[in-house]
């Protein structure tokens, strides 16, 4: 485990605001933040989808760092084909809590499902 902002740094990512950020892009990619208890399992595969998450629109779609990650999901499903490097991380207060580096050996994280008007997205943890 690192710390949150540390954890962006060490993929080559730098994020302005350790408390609002929760993506990020650089040249060759884009990362983005998932708090742990929002992951689910399903058929054997680790995913994130936003629409599965009560109230998600109302309570972050307007917030500033969601709009910036409607940018960088853009970018990822246009530019990398929908791979994005993950960061998981497990206290609400992004810029003090404790992060891990979800990218694992012969598997990728891809954005599955991307609305550009809502900011719904999913991402799946795939075999390679």
């Amino acid at each position: 485990m690192v710390g949150y902002a540390e954890a962006f740094k060490t993929l080559g990512y730098y994020i302005s605001s350790p408390i609002s950020d929760v993506s990020s892009e650089k040249e060759d990619g884009v990362v983005i933040a998932i708090m742990r208890h929002e992951l689910r399992y399903e058929n054997k595969r680790t995913i994130f989808d936003t629409r599965q998450i009560p109230d998600w629109e109302k309570m972050r779609m307007s917030l500033p760092g969601n709009t910036r990650r409607r940018a960088h999901l853009s970018k990822a499903v246009d530019k990398f084909g929908g791979l994005v490097d993950v960061i998981i991380y497990d206290k609400p207060v992004k810029g003090n809590g404790d992060a891990e580096i979800a990218n694992r050996p012969n598997s990728r994280w891809v954005v599955t499902y991307f609305d550009e008007i809502t900011g719904h997205h999913r991402v799946e943890l795939q075999p390679n």
